[in-house]
């Protein structure tokens, strides 16, 4: 049933056979249509964002749901691997519902970490960067990978660093309810 290279079939229809790929969450479905002759590939996401956005799949509506991670391992991953290359977690933005979840299933998670409200999910991270700059990344809280990121001078004060990191909130906000 299950292949070297990770994939196993789901559900064989007609001539159409739909595989998924197994890693440590399931993200992918992959498509094979025969069709006279002729060989139709295709790869869509099975799991939708957590950022609101609509479930998009072949499989019908219930299970993605099945197919998506909590927030609270979704939070632990990025943070992971974001201090695996150096940078260091310093601003979590939540809504309210996502805040509450975490404090529920993993408390310890925010302890340290200064968290505010905001209407999307969203983590900053910083590191030191070239030239005596500074690195900052907001990465959006989601399956959907998407982070805005920017440097500053050693000589910028920390009023106008706040400033673009607002200007970069506002995008990513922007970014978040146009999808």
């Amino acid at each position: 049933m299950f292949s070297s290279n990770g994939i196993a079939p789901l559900a064989t229809v007609g001539q159409t056979t739909i595989k998924i790929k197994l890693g440590k969450y399931i993200d992918a479905a992959h498509m094979k249509a025969s069709r006279r002759g002729t060989r139709k590939a295709r790869t869509m996401i099975v799991a939708a964002d957590s950022g609101g956005q609509p479930q998009r799949t072949m499989l019908g509506s219930a299970l993605p749901q099945l197919f998506l991670m909590k927030n609270a391992d979704l939070f632990m991953e990025l943070v992971t691997t974001y201090r695996k290359h150096g940078w260091e977690l310093r601003i979590a933005l939540m809504q309210p519902e996502t805040l509450a979840e975490l404090q529920s299933q993993e408390a310890q998670l925010l302890q340290k970490v200064p968290v505010r409200e905001a209407t999307f999910d969203a983590l900053w991270f910083s590191r030191p960067s070239h030239n005596n700059r500074e690195a900052w990344e907001l990465r959006l809280l989601a399956q959907t990978q998407y982070a805005l990121f920017e440097t500053f001078e050693a000589d910028e004060t920390e009023e106008q660093r706040d400033d673009v990191k607002r200007e970069m909130e506002a995008r990513l906000r922007d970014y978040v309810v146009k999808k």
